[in-house]
Parts: structure tokens; sequence; C-alpha cells
């Protein structure tokens, strides 16, 4: 439920940002303040669930990464109003606009075939071999030292 609610609420100012650059100021504000709303919601409830479940050595990225979002969140909501406010006097929609509110998913990597060679160059057996001397030479150094 966090991990949802932390990524819904950074897809839904990136989607402000796209909108403010389009000119579409009282779309950004809507969509700025939706993830406004999210923000006390990712602050309470959700992270101190989120606490419970995950090692403490973790507590640190998380709150780093909702400190993130949280700011970002603010800039954007902040800067849509401003805009919309001084210059642009859009109306704002009350509720979510129907298929334009958010941009349509893209891929923007794709999984790169992997192969291994059908066979070793007579180098990369070398390196092999050499790799598996040195592993068992530290081996028996290892066992000679501790009297096995």
């Amino acid at each position: 439920k966090y991990k949802y609610v932390v990524c819904r609420a950074y897809c839904l100012t990136f989607a402000a940002k796209e909108a403010m650059r389009q000119d579409k100021l009282g779309l950004a504000v809507r969509l700025s303040t939706d993830a406004a709303a999210l923000v006390p919601k990712l602050a309470t409830k959700l992270a101190g669930e989120y606490d419970k479940a995950v090692p403490t050595t973790q507590a640190a990225e998380w709150r780093a990464i909702m400190q993130d979002a949280e700011t970002l969140v603010e800039q954007t909501a902040a800067r849509a109003k401003a805009d919309n406010d001084r210059i642009y006097f859009q109306r704002v929609p009350l509720t979510m606009p129907e298929g334009e509110a958010l941009p349509e998913p893209k891929r923007v990597a794709d999984a790169l075939p992997r192969a291994m060679p059908e066979t070793l160059s007579e180098e990369h057996r070398g390196l092999l071999a050499l790799g598996a001397l040195a592993a068992t030479g530290a081996v028996a150094a290892a066992a000679g030292s501790a009297g096995l």
C-alpha cells in the first residue's frame, strides 16, 4: 500500500508537470492537488505500517524517498496554483477528467537478448584455469593456517 501511494503521488506530480508544459494549468492544479492529498496519507498511516514490515536498515532509505516525494509534490502544487492564479486563470476541474488526466504508459527500456558464447577461446580457458588454481590455492592456504 505504501509503495502504491508513493508511486501514485509521483505519477500525478509528473502528469501535472507535463500538463504545465502544455499550458493546461487547470488540469495541472487538479493533478497536483490530488497528489498533495496523498502526502498526509503517505506520512502517517502507511509509513507506520511500512515501518513494521521492513528491516530497520531500510528505514533511512524510505524516509529519504518520502521526503523527496513530499518536497516534489508540494513544490509542483504551489507552482501550478500560483501560475494559474496569476497568469492562466483556467478553470480547475472538480474531478479528474476521463482519458486525459494521466498519459498513456510508455516502455522506456527493452530487455536485451542474452546469449552465452558457444565455445570459450583459449585465452578465456586460461583465465578460468588460473582463477580455479588461485581459488584452490587460497582454500588450501586457509586450511593450512587453520591447522586442518
